[in-house]
């Protein structure tokens, strides 16, 4: 399976600058769990449900008055030619709900691959028992 299969290029990326409240929006909107941070083009961070329950509400800040990038994730990324195993790997050791796919020539983003994508391929299709990774992130152990 090639990481494109699994690649999502709908999700619109979100201002830095922009208010938490429309980052939120772009969340629910897009029906993900992360989306990409740009500042002039450029990609600065990730927003998750997670940056916003943990950094603006738990800790008790106004999501009104919060933008973006007072919560955002530094980027996780990768190239679409970055093996699916290793980005599993890679996201079942972290806390983050996925990673952005950009261009390795010009750095522009194709899109995301969410956690959940890559959970809901066949286990056979990663050629053999279900990997340790997978067992992890599915709190069977291993």
């Amino acid at each position: 399976m090639s990481l494109i299969e699994v690649l999502r290029s709908d999700v619109a990326p979100v201002a830095a600058d922009a208010p938490l409240l429309d980052g939120a929006r772009a969340l629910d909107q897009g029906a993900t769990t992360l989306v990409p941070v740009t500042d002039g083009g450029q990609l600065v961070g990730m927003l998750s449900a997670r940056d916003i329950v943990i950094k603006a509400l738990v800790t008790g800040r106004d999501p009104a008055r919060l933008t973006v990038a007072d919560v955002m994730s530094r980027p996780h990324r990768c190239a679409p030619q970055t093996p699916v195993d290793q980005v599993a790997e890679h996201l079942a050791d972290s806390d983050q709900p996925g990673l952005v796919v950009q261009d390795p020539t010009d750095a522009s983003i194709l899109g995301v691959v969410e956690i959940a994508a890559l959970l809901r391929r066949p286990a056979q299709q990663a050629h053999g028992p279900e990997p340790d990774y997978v067992k992890r992130v599915r709190g069977a152990g291993v």
